[in-house]
This record gives structure tokens, sequence and C-alpha cells, in this order.
């Protein structure tokens, strides 16, 4: 309601970005790593980003039905998004116990994402949530399949 009747509703949404983005990366993050786990390290990082949590949830139903219409929000979830995928790719480089080919690394860590911000999304409306342990099986099992 406060954003319908708000003449700075733009504003309003500015003091929500740099505060609440629920993936900063921390400098602890190196502790939810464990080499030679890509499967663990994964649902830890899931756990920490905390996309489910109730705060992000709101946030996050704000954002996207503004992103739409207000650049200054657009451009933040860009952002976040990038985020998400660097700190994704440096926990699967961390974790792996060879180093990984970067395109299969950038795709791993884009299907992680996609299935993070749909677990997020689903749980929002009570819909079927993604197995997160199963898919970070998955990708682990497609890593370590690539040749070294």
């Amino acid at each position: 309601m406060l954003f319908h009747d708000s003449p700075c509703k733009v504003d309003l949404l500015r003091t929500l970005l740099p505060s609440d983005s629920p993936c900063i990366p921390c400098p602890g993050s190196r502790a939810w790593q464990s080499p030679g786990d890509v499967a663990g390290s994964l649902v830890r990082l899931a756990e920490r980003i905390g996309l489910t949590g109730h705060h992000w949830q709101v946030l996050s139903a704000i954002l996207f039905r503004e992103a739409c219409t207000h650049p200054d929000v657009r451009d933040h979830l860009s952002s976040l998004y990038a985020a998400l995928m660097e700190l994704t790719e440096s926990f699967l480089d961390a974790a792996s116990a060879r180093k990984l080919d970067r395109g299969t690394r950038d795709a791993a860590a884009g299907t992680c994402v996609a299935v993070l911000l749909h677990q997020a999304y689903s749980q929002r409306f009570n819909g079927p949530t993604p197995d997160l342990g199963a898919t970070a099986e998955i990708i682990s099992g497609a890593l370590l399949a690539q040749p070294g």
C-alpha cells in the first residue's frame, strides 16, 4: 500500500537495495567449502545465502515486481545474479579436487543459481521445491565426469 500511495516510490525502493542483498560474500565463506566435496559445499552455500528466508522472499517479491519499471531495481537484480554466479563459481573451484574447465564450471554455476532461485520462488508460493541436495549431486557428478 505504501508503494501505491507514495509520490517517491523509487526512493523507497532505492533504500531497500544496498543493504538487503542476501548473498554478499562473507569473509568466513571459505569455512563452508570442503575440498573434494562439491555437492556438500553447494548445499552449505545455498543455506548461507538464505534465498528461502522470509526476509528475502518479501524483498524479492517487491524487487521482481518493480524491476520492469525501475532501472535501478533491474540493475540491482542483475548485480545480485552476477554476485550469485561469481560466488557459486568460486565455491565450485575451491571444492573441486582438480582444475575445472571454465565453460563447464560456468554452466554448473548457472544451473545451481537457477535452482536456488526456483527453490526460493517455489517456497514463496507453496509450490513443489526442487531437491537441492540431489541437484548438487548431479552437478558434482557432471563436473567430476569431465576429463581433467
